[in-house]
């Protein structure tokens, strides 16, 4: 077995990472991990749009990550084709044959227009 540290849990329970970012910059409030596959982020950043439309937050910061960071992960894709076998991923070409794999990182801060504004934040 790995050996064990303060950062095992992270890479194995995907929401315990929303927890220990919140902790360590003190934000209040709810966080949690969405996992919605390839729409997790649309699906955070629209879960943070309905908290600020009924009044449940005043502000909310939504993050994004995705990573395969294991061969057994691009296995799996492999297995089911479905990479590309040209390694380019086209969602809206007539010719899309696929996805590719890559890593990134995103992050939102999302506020209501009328306290942004009141609040003199750039816009």
């Amino acid at each position: 077995l790995p050996e064990w540290t303060e950062d095992s849990f992270p890479g194995l329970l995907m929401n315990v990472a929303s927890g220990r970012i919140a902790n360590r910059f003190d934000f209040g409030g709810a966080n949690f991990t969405v996992d919605a596959a390839c729409a997790s982020s649309l699906a955070a950043v629209y879960l943070a749009i309905r908290d600020l439309q009924t009044g449940n937050s005043d502000m909310a910061i939504v993050g994004g990550v995705d990573a395969i960071q294991n061969p057994f992960s691009y296995l799996c894709f492999s297995k089911t084709q479905a990479l590309s076998p040209t390694g380019r991923c086209r969602p809206f070409d007539a010719d899309a044959d696929g996805i590719a794999i890559s890593e990134g990182f995103a992050a939102l801060v999302l506020k209501r227009l009328s306290d942004a504004e009141r609040d003199g934040d750039r816009v």
